[in-house]
């Protein structure tokens, strides 16, 4: 009985931290997508769907400078690809789980949770347990929050017109905040330089709002062949 306790207290602990961190990206993103045009309801339903900070912040970019609803799916599409991966990964964590489960958990995991759920995954022992309905927990209540977040700031954007100059000005921000994190190695840097790069090129070429999205694609191909070249010599 105390295990079960300990198990439940664990889950709880390590899920209020992304839930407490949510709070405010939720709730600017809300705001951003309201201020783009949607409603309180679609805003939930994109929440839900998509689960993903910075593919609803390009979104409500795209939509905002009125993209095409393919240019949109594509944007999201690419941002989120990695999510499709989750599942993956799990996978040999959770061999005797039921597939559902595990294909669930991969869909609503974030990039928090996921990294919560590895760790105690592979740091699983008998002592410290972690389960499939442990880490459905974590990815379940940060989903939730996200979700109720996002809803709470297109419900207050309703009522408030946000000026322009500030909703970009927060768009900016949160671009930034969402990128710096995530430099922490030199492949990281590496690719984001490149990506910049190739946008700056593209859209001298074409001047179209496609641009980021070719950018992204190219970039992608080429760290992807990098990466698959540099494991071949080290196979060799």
């Amino acid at each position: 009985m105390a295990e079960i306790v300990d198990a439940k207290s664990e889950r709880i602990k390590l899920s209020i931290p992304i839930i407490v961190g949510y709070l405010p990206v939720g709730l600017a993103c809300g705001l951003l997508l309201a201020d783009a045009g949607l409603t309180w309801w679609q805003v939930v339903l994109m929440s839900s769907l998509v689960f993903g900070g910075s593919a609803q912040f390009v979104a409500a970019a795209l939509i905002a400078q009125n993209a095409s609803v393919f240019e949109v799916f594509i944007s999201v599409l690419l941002l989120s690809s990695r999510q499709a991966l989750y599942s993956v990964s799990f996978g040999p964590y959770l061999k005797q789980a039921p597939n559902f489960k595990v294909a669930w958990l991969g869909y609503m995991t974030a990039d928090e949770s996921y990294a919560i759920n590895v760790l105690k995954l592979q740091d699983n022992s008998r002592q410290k347990p972690w389960a499939i309905n442990d880490a459905l927990f974590v990815a379940t209540a940060t989903w939730l929050s996200w979700i109720l977040f996002t809803a709470s700031g297109a419900l207050f954007g309703t009522f408030i017109q946000i000026p322009d100059v500030i909703s970009n000005f927060v768009m900016v921000a949160m671009f930034i905040g969402i990128l710096v994190p995530n430099l922490n190695n030199r492949m990281m840097l590496n690719t984001m330089l490149l990506t910049g790069v190739i946008a700056v090129i593209l859209m001298t070429i074409f001047q179209s709002s496609y641009v980021i999205i070719m950018a992204t694609a190219i970039a992608l191909a080429v760290v992807f062949y990098f990466l698959k070249r540099q494991e071949n010599n080290r196979v060799a």
